[in-house]
């Protein structure tokens, strides 16, 4: 089972839950609310090959689950040192909900993982094929950095 993150806009609909409670509601099979996700691409496309590396990727692909809008943001820190921190603070400024991986540091875990920003492995393929493992639960759930 996927844990569901809510979006900010979506708690402001539900006062009544609690944000710990909401970003640990269990997928259900259907979605309450819409998710950005976040991965480390190649390239600015829908099908671009995704990159393992977190914080030396070109662009972010976020994506948003409900309407499957993609948006590509560069990633200003590739080429500077402490580039998956500085790659982390940019999707703080996105307002992510998930982040899917192929390998990230400690640093930058420990900043998205303080945010309560999930980070997902399995990051594969295309942009694409990466959401669909994410929607069909298909991901596991970092405990720690695995980089």
């Amino acid at each position: 089972m996927l844990p569901l993150v809510f979006s900010a806009e979506c708690l402001a609909n539900r006062p009544h839950l609690p944000l710990l409670v909401a970003r640990m509601v269990q997928w259900l099979g259907k979605e309450v609310c819409a998710v950005k996700v976040a991965m480390s691409v190649q390239d600015e496309h829908p099908q671009a090959p995704v990159d393992e590396r977190f914080g030396r990727c070109r662009y972010f692909a976020i994506a948003d689950t409900e309407t499957g809008e993609i948006v590509f943001v560069p990633n200003d820190a590739v080429d500077d040192k402490g580039a998956g921190v500085k790659a982390a603070r940019i999707l703080l400024k996105q307002n992510v909900d998930a982040v899917i991986v192929g390998n990230i540091g400690p640093k930058a875990f420990e900043i998205l993982n303080r945010a309560r920003i999930p980070v997902y492995a399995g990051l594969t393929g295309t942009t694409q094929e990466s959401l669909e493992l994410f929607k069909q639960g298909k991901l596991s759930k970092l405990a720690v950095a695995n980089n």
